[in-house]
């Protein structure tokens, strides 16, 4: 629904706001594929440094191997991220 596909503008100001203390921002999702063969992921991805899905990636939370992935894409170690 449209509703769902919504990002919360308080979560989108959250992120404007971590960025501009010059963090770097990640998104790391259990999301799916849409009947279309898109993966559904209904956020600004300019909005991030790195988007990890977990459909396009193969792997799902909470096996550890799709935090190290997003990690490295970060290029920070775990005590860098939170």
């Amino acid at each position: 629904s449209d509703q769902v596909a919504k990002q919360f503008p308080v979560m989108t100001e959250a992120i404007t706001q971590i960025r501009a203390k010059g963090l770097r921002t990640a998104v790391l999702s259990n999301n799916f594929y849409l009947p279309n063969g898109k993966s559904f992921l209904p956020l600004d991805r300019k909005q991030f440094d790195v988007v990890v899905e977990s459909c396009l990636e193969g792997i799902c939370k909470p096996d550890p191997r799709i935090y190290k992935l997003c990690l490295e894409r970060l290029r920070l170690q775990p005590a860098g991220a939170i």
